[in-house]
């Protein structure tokens, strides 16, 4: 067991809520569409909840997950990164 410091959360949510805030004008981060930079930077958000971070807090930042999830040959970060089958 490893006691959660809630005061390590605070950067990542003043963070969150610049990209929430950002999101807000934007469906992507670059204007062209989405970008390596989007895969990127969404990359460790998949688990905000996991994190004890609320996911409602940050509704622009839940619609671009899920316009990313919609990519073709999107894949979730844990299946992505799990071991290749033998």
């Amino acid at each position: 067991y490893y006691p959660i410091d809630i005061d390590a959360f605070l950067p990542a949510e003043a963070d969150l809520a610049t990209l929430d805030t950002f999101l807000a004008r934007s469906e992507y981060l670059l204007p062209s569409g989405p970008t390596v930079a989007d895969i990127s930077c969404s990359a460790y958000l998949f688990w905000l909840a996991q994190a004890g971070l609320s996911e409602a807090a940050y509704p622009n930042v839940l619609r671009w997950l899920q316009s990313l999830r919609g990519l073709p040959r999107w894949r979730h970060p844990d299946e992505a990164l799990a071991p290749a089958a033998p």
